[in-house]
């Protein structure tokens, strides 16, 4: 374990500097957003609920207020609390004597500026995990009263599946038992991110669980499969729209891959949207790829861009 620290520190220096830039708390809700969406969770609409959501969290970080939600959901261990976990002693000293007024570091202004983007960082994940968790406590509050269950007892217990299921946005918590399983997540920034979503998207696709809580396997894969096809059939019509575009051959080139790229009228510049990654791959990657070599790109463009997609994207 004592190992398995140590060797995550740069790790963890990394990934802490990484989340508190603006554009990652941004790239990483619309992630999450559409993600949960095309799962079957959250709201029924992606994206505006979730920068509605985040607006209103910045708002309240100003006041220095959170929503109930916030504070069910922090108080459950479904947001924040994972920059300090595994942490040294010293770190949490500065965060709880920041916190109280008392830091007389000589450091102190930076280390403000440092925690309040880690504050607005931890904002941005809880948007979506609060619509999850408001959506989850409805729907299952309704089904066990339906199923003849007292009110207040449905309400406690969808509570708690709703804290769960929030949690379950992508559980950082999750390491598993094995040892190098542990060893690599912490030695590689962002690799336990990335095997918890392909963990849900493979409990949802395959196994049929529901992201807003219990729904048949039948209802879970279809509506995956509905949401997914809506993503796959919209990218192909992006590809086509797009295909011997000068200004976006420009851009896809650095930038496509990982990106939706929409042209801003009345310019050669492009407004790029962050595609959730293992979603993304399935239901933008392939289907952007297909429909490009079937226009006549090179073949040799797919291969790279497929590899770019597994090796950066899905490892």
């Amino acid at each position: 374990e004592r190992l398995i620290n140590r060797v995550g520190i740069p790790s963890r220096w990394l990934r802490e500097a990484v989340t508190r830039t603006p554009d990652f708390a941004v790239a990483n809700m619309l992630r999450d957003s559409l993600s949960v969406w095309a799962q079957g969770g959250g709201s029924k609409v992606p994206v505006a609920p979730a920068l509605g959501r985040f607006g209103t969290q910045l708002v309240n970080m100003v006041r220095g207020t959170t929503t109930d939600e916030y504070r069910l959901l922090e108080m459950g261990g479904a947001i924040g609390g994972y920059e300090l976990a595994g942490v040294d002693p010293r770190k949490l000293k500065r965060v709880f004597m920041g916190k109280v007024g008392a830091n007389v570091s000589p450091l102190k202004a930076m280390w403000k500026v440092w925690d309040t983007m880690g504050e607005v960082s931890a904002r941005s994940e809880a948007a979506q995990r609060e619509l999850v968790y408001e959506s989850t406590l409805i729907e299952v509050k309704n089904r066990l009263i339906r199923d003849g269950m007292d009110a207040k007892d449905a309400e406690t217990r969808a509570q708690s599946e709703a804290i769960f299921q929030a949690m379950e946005v992508l559980n950082f918590s999750r390491r598993g038992n094995s040892w190098a399983a542990k060893f690599f997540s912490s030695a590689i920034p962002f690799l336990n991110a990335r095997f918890q979503g392909i963990d849900r998207l493979y409990r949802v696709g395959v196994r049929g669980e529901g992201p807003n809580g219990e729904v048949d396997r039948k209802t879970a894969i279809m509506t995956l499969i509905t949401r997914g096809g809506m993503l796959w059939g919209a990218t192909m019509l992006y590809a086509f729209a797009n295909y011997d575009d000068e200004d976006f051959e420009r851009k896809y080139a650095k930038y496509g891959d990982d990106n939706w790229l929409l042209k801003i009228p009345g310019t050669s510049e492009f407004l790029a949207v962050p595609i959730p990654f293992e979603v993304g791959v399935i239901f933008k990657a392939v289907p952007e790829l297909l429909t490009r070599t079937m226009l006549g790109a090179e073949g040799r463009d797919m291969v790279q861009s497929l590899k770019h997609q597994l090796m950066s994207t899905l490892a």
